[in-house]
């Protein structure tokens, strides 16, 4: 999408397709990044940067991405960094994620994967309970990486197995 000629995307339609490449790292390989793939998310993502406006974009052979936000004021402030890695865990294939969004999550359980029966259940894990009325990122890939799938719901990021990772506010839909 040309975010100049189009109209910009929200942090969840952001966060979808950043989903969508495949990163499995190798932890047998010797290379940084360790697999080719998480170089295509990094190019991709110094292309979102320069559609976005930053500056002094750099993305070197080890796939470190580097880019500057330019101030929106004329007082002194200070550079502010953030850092993250591209890749996914080699235990699982990072191919054919296929997130799905559960608006207002009503308490019930959700079905991950229904050929395989994976479900998603508040009886697993009460703290589900904590998210209702919200909305959930989960998975409805139909293979068996779902059983690592984390769930983004709209008030904050949980990490795999529902410990918590790092928060990040979600807009409201509608």
């Amino acid at each position: 999408m040309n975010i100049k000629t189009k109209r910009k995307m929200t942090v969840i339609e952001r966060f979808l397709k950043y989903v969508s490449f495949d990163t499995q790292s190798d932890e047998n390989s010797g290379a940084t990044p360790s697999t080719p793939k998480q170089m295509v998310f990094a190019q991709y993502l110094r292309s979102e940067l320069e559609q976005l406006g930053f500056q002094e974009i750099s993305l070197d052979e080890n796939g470190y991405l580097f880019a500057t936000w330019p101030a929106n004021t004329d007082k002194p402030v200070p550079t502010i960094g953030f850092i993250a890695h591209m890749d996914t865990s080699p235990d699982m294939t990072g191919a054919g994620v296929t997130p799905r969004i559960v608006y207002g999550y009503d308490g019930t359980d959700i079905v991950l994967c229904e050929e395989d029966n994976i479900i998603l259940s508040p009886k697993q894990f009460p703290e589900l309970l904590d998210h209702k009325g919200e909305d959930l990122i989960v998975t409805s890939s139909s293979t068996r990486r779902c059983l690592h799938q984390t769930i983004f719901p709209r008030t904050g990021v949980r990490g795999s197995r529902l410990r918590p990772s790092f928060q990040l506010p979600l807009p409201a839909h509608g």
